[in-house]
């Protein structure tokens, strides 16, 4: 298209005269170094090359790479999981001392001890899976649905980690089972020694 280049500024806001594309059979950058002194007196003049919008796309947030962020993330998340199963019952069980010697006294056989443990110690391990299966799905939908806008092409489906799932939950499930071990033995130790503080 040829125009009038004064009244295609104003009408477009736009100094440039036109936009070109040029293939460079060599080196890309040394061809736009040369275009560059070749118009250096030309105002409003802009050369970049093939390398300058690589780079430029190159710093944007998608193409961020994430992986080492993801592993301390994951890393971090299973000590949180850690923390959240096993201390939770440790906790909640040494609470429950006073009432496991009050049970020993009336009659209460250590396996019927043991029950109570260990039906609260898997109460809690498949109550939180579930839940916290349910709240991650809806929250990576969410987050899908989010960042399909920013990200080109945008996600099709979501993706499953279940290696890292398997990691998590055999985590969580080891330091549950590591408490209720622990609660166990130091109730049967303890039981002693808090009927005669009671007394």
């Amino acid at each position: 298209m040829v125009a009038n280049h004064s009244y295609i500024t104003e009408t477009t806001g736009a100094p440039e005269a036109e936009i070109l594309l040029i293939r460079a059979t060599g080196d890309p950058e040394a061809l736009a170094s040369g275009i560059r002194s070749l118009l250096q007196d030309s105002p409003g003049a802009k050369v970049t090359s093939i390398g300058d919008a690589v780079r430029t796309v190159g710093s944007s947030l998608t193409a961020v790479d994430l992986s080492g962020l993801t592993k301390l993330e994951l890393a971090f998340a299973l000590l949180m999981v850690a923390a959240a199963a096993g201390l939770t019952l440790m906790l909640r069980l040494a609470d429950r001392r006073r009432t496991f010697a009050i049970l020993a006294a009336i009659g209460t056989r250590p396996a019927q001890l043991g029950a109570f443990i260990w039906s609260e110690a898997l109460l809690m391990l498949f109550a939180g899976a579930a839940i916290g299966t349910a709240v991650g799905i809806v929250i990576a939908f969410i987050l899908v649905k989010l960042l399909t806008g920013i990200f080109d092409p945008p996600p099709d489906t979501l993706v499953v980690p279940w290696l890292y799932l398997f990691i998590t939950s055999a985590v969580a499930a080891g330091a549950v089972f590591a408490a209720a071990i622990a609660a166990q033995i130091a109730s049967a130790a303890e039981i002693a020694d808090t009927m005669r503080r009671e007394r």
